[in-house]
């Protein structure tokens, strides 16, 4: 069914200017719902990118990568509350993101 639908819909979102997308979105807070014309207008650049969910986040850039939030701030409202250790690591997160790949053993007994 979902299919279905995005081959009737896909053709109809390459006219659809989606360029918007990369202006901060600060309305969170009032939000109270999705609002329809921005999920169209993110469908388009889905199509645009290939359904590549990589470079269409790339493509936002600010509302997805934190390069707009303020990290001092996270980091000072939550260092108190956890761990050191744990603090760096959202601040790895934060600044470097997260690695694609594991390399980790863990134990086990036979």
């Amino acid at each position: 069914m979902c299919f279905k639908a995005m081959v009737i819909d896909a053709p109809g979102l390459a006219d659809v200017g989606f360029t918007s997308l990369q202006d901060q979105w600060l309305k969170y807070a009032e939000q109270e719902k999705i609002e329809e014309q921005r999920v169209k207008i993110l469908s388009a650049a889905a199509v645009y990118f290939g359904l590549d969910v990589d470079l269409v986040t790339r493509y936002l850039g600010y509302e997805f990568t934190v390069q707009w939030r303020n990290m001092d701030a996270i980091m000072q409202c939550v260092s108190s509350l956890i761990y050191p250790v744990d603090a760096e690591h959202i601040r790895r997160i934060l600044t470097e993101g997260c690695p694609a790949e594991f390399d980790y053993e863990e134990l086990h007994e036979k």
